[in-house]
């Protein structure tokens, strides 16, 4: 079985159905060179950081619950 969406925030409040091609990872390339380089960080930054977290651990849980549903190939 293919999956073309995966659940955001599945056991909180902004729970929702991500259709795989509308998820963009965000450019944290100049938030990593600021981190390295100790500039500080903009509002923007931090929202990248948060969303990349954020969709990072929804990936993690979805392919986990995957993993062990039946006839999930």
């Amino acid at each position: 079985m293919r999956y073309n969406q995966i659940v955001r925030a599945k056991d909180g409040t902004a729970r929702h159905i991500q259709h795989v091609d509308e998820v963009r990872i965000p450019d944290l390339w100049h938030t990593y060179m600021a981190i390295k380089d100790q500039q500080q960080l903009t509002a923007e930054d931090a929202e990248m950081v948060l969303e990349t977290w954020t969709l990072c651990h929804d990936l993690l849980k979805h392919i986990k619950r995957v993993c062990v549903e039946p006839n999930s190939e």
